[in-house]
């Protein structure tokens, strides 16, 4: 029997419910990743989460298949009647809507619109929606909460409403740089080298690293700043320094070495922002949702809602 007094557990994405259901229908998580279209990695995950999140196995597994509990049962009765009218419903406004011709205005930093909000992905919701256009103004951080926007996508802490994920990031430094100034073993060694910072609206004058039992703030000291990631890596790959960058912008094969990898750097949260009316707020969550299975079904870093 499922039992639970916090109250925060409740707050369960309904996603993941619905997944749920559709695993114990198909009996089989690649069966259900299939139908969800999403990658069974993506699906495992968001299970997972479901099972920590309400305390208690819903799913038996085995390698013939999966199995509800019987506590995995009882929310499968209790909510597949209600998750089929709603998407019922849902079907219904989006279709009252269909003839809307829609102009979503987006705020972007061109950092962002090139490393997760891709023309792939564009183009795959434009095809799923014909109706809408889309705007993308490409603006600073510190312009990313303005009101001209219907949705606008931060991975500053203040300008973010709803978090999607986290953006993971390494310090990274070119094979030339390490071999002439040798590679740091601490982060306290850094002092010592060239730092590569990005100064935006949202940066400090340090780096926040995991020194093996908690968060310390590295001061930076000797640095050369730059105002764009790109440019940032540019530096650090012609042997100008040692660079903090996020993992999504690095290739296989490139003659940079990651280092420190035993003391993280703090991520920043990837989200979003909305301020637009009804008509406009019903296409971008649309959007979103969209999105979020883009990042499930291409393994981005997890969805922490």
């Amino acid at each position: 029997m499922l039992q639970n007094d916090n109250k925060s557990n409740y707050m369960i994405d309904l996603n993941k419910l619905q997944y749920l259901c559709i695993s114990i229908e198909t009996g089989n998580l690649s069966l259900a990743a299939k139908k969800l279209d999403i990658s069974k990695s993506a699906l495992s995950r968001s299970l997972d989460q479901l099972e920590i999140k309400t305390g208690c196995q819903l799913l038996e597994r085995s390698h013939s298949g999966v199995k509800a509990t019987p506590d995995g049962l009882e929310i499968y009765h209790s909510l597949k009647n209600a998750l089929d009218s709603l998407t019922s419903s849902y079907s219904v406004v989006e279709k009252a809507l269909k003839n809307d011709k829609i102009k979503l205005k987006v705020g972007i930093t061109d950092y962002i619109y090139t490393h997760y909000v891709t023309l792939e992905f564009i183009d795959e919701f434009l095809k799923n929606h014909p109706n809408i256009s889309f705007y993308f103004h490409f603006t600073n951080y510190s312009k990313q909460d303005s009101e001209l926007f219907d949705i606008s996508f931060s991975i500053s802490h203040k300008d973010i409403q709803h978090k999607l994920f986290y953006v993971n990031k390494s310090l990274y430094a070119s094979n030339d740089y390490l071999e002439e100034f040798g590679e740091p073993q601490t982060p306290l060694d850094l002092v010592e080298h060239r730092v590569l910072h990005m100064q935006t609206a949202l940066s400090q004058d340090h780096w926040t690293m995991f020194d093996g039992s908690e968060w310390v703030n590295l001061k930076i000291t000797k640095s050369i700043i730059a105002n764009h990631p790109k440019m940032l890596k540019d530096l650090m790959i012609k042997g100008n320094g040692v660079a903090s960058l996020p993992d999504s912008m690095i290739e296989p094969g490139e003659n940079i070495r990651e280092i420190l990898s035993q003391y993280p750097i703090k991520p920043n949260f990837f989200g979003y922002r909305l301020t637009s009316n009804k008509n406009q707020a019903y296409y971008c969550q649309q959007f979103i949702d969209q999105l979020i299975c883009y990042f499930q079904k291409n393994d981005f870093p997890p969805i922490i809602g």
